[in-house]
């Protein structure tokens, strides 16, 4: 069972409200329905050193350039809206372990193993920590996968969540694997 209809559409108004507010905030309004940003950084990345060291950055942790174009060439307030909808969702997760008890630090770990992390900045990500965030760029992708195991309902999805130390950790075992 979902949530009601009328309760969905107001989140998703809410949401969307929050994301023109950041878009805006952070003064990149003029961009914030512009496409194909992710077309621009492909093209841009063999002139410019920064966009380059980003991208490397995101394909050393299993970023496609597939990857970079599609999420990119969403516009920014529905990346901006997504990510924010992530974060609620890690929160939810995190409130509703410690409803049931769990500490501070147990509840983040449950929130974890449920919802992947990701992160803007690629270049941050330290190398060999499977549990370290990851590249907003795979987000697409492994969503997809998610979906289809879940759908595909073999069992065998929640007990290898379980196994891993993280949903992120598991997005890295997939990828590397090649399932991802």
């Amino acid at each position: 069972m979902g949530v009601p209809t009328r309760q969905a559409k107001r989140i998703a108004r809410d949401t969307l409200q929050r994301a023109k507010d950041e878009v805006r905030k952070g003064g990149r309004a003029e961009t914030m329905y512009r496409q194909g940003d992710g077309d621009t950084l492909l093209e841009l990345e063999a002139e410019s050193p920064s966009i380059r060291e980003r991208l490397e950055a995101a394909r050393r942790h299993g970023a496609r350039d597939e990857d970079i174009r599609q999420w990119n060439n969403l516009p920014l307030l529905l990346r901006v809206a997504l990510e924010q909808q992530d974060e609620a969702l890690r929160f939810g997760a995190f409130r509703a372990a410690k409803s049931e008890g769990q500490s501070p630090e147990q509840a983040a770990r449950t929130a974890h193993k449920a919802h992947a992390i990701y992160t803007a900045d690629p270049r941050q990500i330290p190398v060999g920590e499977p549990d370290a965030a990851l590249p907003w760029e795979l987000k697409l992708r492994v969503n997809a996968y998610r979906d289809a195991r879940i759908a595909a309902d073999d069992g065998e999805f929640e007990s290898e969540l379980r196994a891993s130390t993280s949903f992120n950790a598991w997005v890295r075992e997939k990828v590397a694997s090649g399932e991802i």
